[in-house]
C-alpha cells in the first residue's frame, strides 16, 4: 500500500513522503528529488502514533528524538490508514475521529 503523507519541514513548508512499514521500521520517502533526506525509525523507537480524522486524515509520530506530523493527500480515507498501521506496526496507535457522522 503506497500512502503519500505531507511532512511539516518547516514554518510554512510540507514536504512528501512515501510512509511505508518494513518489519521492524517505519520509512519515510521522499517522493520529489529535493535535499529532503529519509526518515528511519524502528518500531521500539516509536512512542505513540496518532491518527486525527480531519478533511485529510493527520499523523503525529512520536518518536525518542523527535516528532513527525504531516497530512495524507487527497482521497487516502482515515480508515484506510488506520487498518494499515494496525497491522503493521507494534506500538501504541491513537486514532482520534468525531462520532455520529
Amino acid at each position: 500500500m503506497k500512502l503519500i503523507l505531507w511532512m511539516k519541514t518547516g514554518f510554512f513548508k510540507k514536504t512528501p513522503y512515501s510512509l511505508e512499514i518494513w518489519e521492524n521500521y517505519l520509512l519515510l520517502i521522499p517522493t520529489k528529488a529535493e535535499d529532503a533526506k529519509q526518515i528511519i525509525l524502528k518500531q521500539e523507537g516509536l512512542l505513540s502514533v496518532t491518527l486525527t480524522q480531519q478533511k485529510y486524515p493527520e499523523l503525529e509520530i512520536l518518536a525518542q528524538d523527535a516528532v513527525y506530523v504531516g497530512v495524507f493527500e487527497e482521497g487516502v480515507a482515515f480508515e484506510e490508514v488506520a487498518n494499515y498501521l494496525k497491522e503493521h506496526l507494534k506500538t501504541k496507535i491513537i486514532c482520534e475521529y468525531k462520532g455520529g457522522e
